[in-house]
């Protein structure tokens, strides 16, 4: 750990994308015990890592409160989809023709409408904060590095535009995490153990499944009018469950497991601004 955190700072190392920091003059790993005879401190870089610690957004606070909220919301889904199995019995009781009082629908209607208006208002809620704090990610990306594949304004758009939304985020997301975690080792392979190329992958493509399944559901399963009509949409709501149930866990892991990249980042880039002042 001591012998990297002298090389990331020498203008004598590379960097080896199977074995993190290298010496161009051996090509290996350093071996040095206290000191390196061959150290020479790269002033750019640290001038570098000065600079962009000063433009650096705080994050952290952020994801922490969209992963409480984001608790709220996969709690009131499963609440959700246990309440649309009580009225879906209810509503088979009453198709056919067993006895539902007055006081059971209305019951089962305030029960119905409480939770869901929890759950709605938590998952706005969530949908929002997510948008801030991906594009606060975005836009501390394109401070860290040149060249970023879209304009930070796509970290929001990119939820937004039709057909665009089915893959920019998800390029996004993508991008910020392979070149974070090399800048990230960059610092000390310690964290060459970091892996969410295939959280990412299943977080998107949960995503989707999820989103294609409400659409189905809101077409096919918006007849409210009658007892049929309920029961078949009380019953597609639940398995639309089984999908955003999945999708708001991985979510959940996927904030969490960046936002630990980006803060380890913001902390590094901090104490070479310290030591270098």
């Amino acid at each position: 750990m001591k012998q990297i955190e002298t090389c990331k700072s020498c203008s004598n190392r590379k960097f080896d994308s199977q074995q993190g920091i290298l010496c161009s003059l051996t090509e290996a790993k350093p071996s040095f015990e206290d000191f390196c005879p061959d150290f020479i401190q790269d002033e750019k870089i640290i001038k570098k890592e000065v600079e962009i610690s000063k433009y650096i957004l705080p994050n952290k606070k952020l994801a922490n409160t969209v992963m409480w909220i984001m608790w709220l919301v996969l709690s009131t889904q499963l609440l959700g989809m246990l309440s649309h199995y009580m009225q879906y019995n209810l509503l088979t009781l009453a198709l056919n023709g067993e006895t539902v009082t007055t006081q059971m629908a209305e019951d089962n209607d305030f029960r119905h409408t409480c939770i869901m208006a929890i759950h709605y208002l938590a998952f706005i809620t969530s949908a929002i904060l997510f948008a801030i704090w991906f594009y606060r990610g975005y836009k501390n990306y394109h401070t860290r590095f040149k060249h970023p594949s879209y304009q930070k304004s796509w970290a929001i758009w990119g939820w937004i535009v039709p057909i665009a939304s089915l893959f920019i985020p998800y390029k996004i997301m993508k991008e910020m995490y392979e070149d974070s975690k090399k800048k990230l080792i960059e610092f000390s392979e310690d964290y060459s153990f970091i892996n969410m190329t295939s959280l990412i992958t299943i977080w998107w493509t949960l995503w989707i499944l999820a989103n294609f399944v409400t659409n189905i559901v809101s077409k096919f399963f918006d007849d409210e009018e009658t007892l049929q009509g309920l029961i078949d949409y009380s019953m597609a709501e639940m398995i639309l469950g089984f999908f955003f149930v999945p999708a708001a866990i991985v979510t959940f892991k996927l904030i969490k497991d960046y936002s630990f990249i980006e803060e380890k980042l913001t902390t590094l880039e901090a104490e070479i601004k310290s030591h270098n002042s």
